[in-house]
């Protein structure tokens, strides 16, 4: 099983919630924005586990949304029942072209620069999240990828192609364990 680890900036009166599901001392509104959080960023199935890293310091625009508060790192370590092969950049880009070039591509009936974005896009997310380290291809393709995300992306955007090559990039390079 391989681990992967995503960090929020969370308040530190956020803690106790989540470690152990109830602090008297939160406002409704506090528990609300947990809770909210809780739906949005941390898986449904429960297979994850929470570790507490440094302190943050006092953060204006912290994952939990709200008024500025003193912070503390979250980690969010999530079991992931496959591992991805190591495709090269061009790999994953005749994949994608393969999979998603239409005739109305090559007639000009689609935009070719967003078709380009969306290609580079999916081919960052992916290997942004399935990399082996520094040493492979998926770090190769990303550290040299055209694409850059701004502070708030976090994978690809709901709703538009990204989404659908991500995901086709996931299941050609990502084989099922059989235990899924």
């Amino acid at each position: 099983m391989l681990e992967r680890v995503l960090t929020f900036i969370i308040p530190d009166w956020s803690v106790t919630y989540l470690e152990y599901g109830d602090d008297s001392n939160l406002t409704l509104e506090e528990i609300d924005q947990l809770e909210r959080f809780k739906a949005t960023e941390l898986p449904a199935d429960g297979n994850y586990t929470l570790e507490w890293g440094e302190d943050a310091g006092f953060v204006q625009d912290h994952d939990l949304g709200g008024l500025a508060a003193n912070c503390i790192e979250l980690h969010l370590c999530v079991d992931v029942p496959r591992r991805a092969t190591d495709p090269t950049r061009a790999e994953m880009r005749r994949a994608l072209v393969k999979a998603f070039r239409a005739p109305q591509w090559e007639r000009g009936g689609w935009d070719r620069v967003a078709w380009k974005f969306d290609v580079e896009a999916a081919i960052y997310w992916f290997s942004n999240e399935w990399n082996g380290g520094q040493w492979s291809n998926l770090y190769a393709a990303l550290s040299t990828s055209l694409y850059r995300p701004g502070p708030l992306c976090r994978g690809p955007e709901r709703y538009t192609a990204q989404v659908n090559m991500y995901h086709h990039l996931v299941e050609t390079f990502c084989p099922r364990t059989g235990n899924e």
